[in-house]
């Protein structure tokens, strides 16, 4: 019986899934939603950005 082999040279295994990243409100993110949002790294920082 034959051993499984990896995959073919010039084949790679499949990438993880790109994750699926919260989709902020219209009106934009606020400190509290930070506390509300699950999942999220414990580094995740609110970076304000004014409107033109």
């Amino acid at each position: 019986m034959e051993e499984p082999r990896g995959p073919a040279p010039g084949i790679r295994p499949p990438a993880e899934p790109d994750p699926v990243w919260p989709r902020p409100p219209v009106e934009g993110w606020t400190v509290d939603d930070l506390t509300a949002l699950p999942g999220l790294p414990p580094h995740t920082e609110l970076i304000a950005v004014g409107k033109p």
